[in-house]
């Protein structure tokens, strides 16, 4: 490291490029770290975690060596979230380490994404935050799949709330275009199709709770004319409901009274 950093600075870039020349030494101390197969072997693991730990240390000094120059920052972060994306798949990982370098991968990556937004002036909210949930809902979905115990709120729940609350309080707010406003209760409603058809908790509750405060926006802003629908909608939901139950108990008791 302290050689690189020595010829770029000799050569004459400033502290911001040759941090990359530094970062670049701890992405290739992790790849050695991955691909070489006597440090895959288990009584190499301490050699192999100081190899690691040196490319951990290479990218701390880039980042401090491009500190006052955030697009730079911005660069490093995005380059080193994919170099942890690789590392966390090298075969041997402990399950814990595999899980703190995937998430770190993340936070490098959506880090780098709001620097690049706000070094834009890109002021949309959703540019920031549907990139975290889309994220989210994959560690979500990682999760799940490792672990099937796991509860719907923590795999979904965190991805979810990141996607619709934002714009839900844009919207409530008065500040949200009709397209924004349609695209929020779309995305709402299929959240609450696809909660009900996988019985899952989390989208089931917090898309129905979107859906129902968007509508409610979305008629205050129709005219109040339009409020009287919510008591008959809600009184047709209850009756139909009820009717419904009935209709499969009677189903339940015929078929009981076919039994042998």
């Amino acid at each position: 490291m302290g050689l690189v950093l020595t010829i770029t600075l000799v050569v004459g870039l400033p502290a911001a490029w040759s941090a990359y020349g530094v970062l670049g030494v701890g992405a290739a101390l992790l790849l050695v770290a991955a691909v070489i197969p006597r440090l895959r072997r288990p009584e190499a693991y301490r050699e192999a975690a100081t190899v690691e730990w040196s490319g951990y240390g290479a990218a701390l000094v880039a980042l401090a060596l491009a500190f006052d120059a955030p697009a730079h920052v911005a660069g490093l972060l995005a380059a080193w979230g994919a170099v942890l994306g690789v590392a966390a798949a090298r075969p041997g990982r402990r399950a814990l380490e595999r899980r703190t370098l995937f998430w770190a991968s993340i936070t490098c990556e959506i880090v780098a994404w709001w620097l690049f937004m706000a070094l834009n002036d890109v002021s949309v909210p959703e540019a920031y935050t549907l990139p975290f949930a889309a994220l989210a809902l994959l560690v979500g979905l990682v999760e799940l799949r490792q672990r099937p115990d796991l509860s719907s709120w923590s795999a979904y729940g965190p991805a979810l709330i990141a996607a619709f609350v934002p714009t839900l309080v844009v919207a409530v707010r008065g500040e949200a275009s009709a397209t924004r406003e349609v695209l929020l209760l779309l995305g709402a409603v299929a959240t609450v199709i696809y909660g009900a058809r996988t019985r899952q908790q989390a989208p089931l509750v917090i898309g129905t709770a979107v859906t129902v405060i968007a509508a409610l926006h979305a008629l205050t802003l129709v005219g109040l004319s339009w409020l009287i629908l919510i008591p008959v909608g809600a009184l047709l939901l209850y009756f139909g409901a009820t009717n419904e139950s009935r209709r499969r108990t009677q189903e339940r008791w015929r078929a009981v009274t076919r039994m042998r």
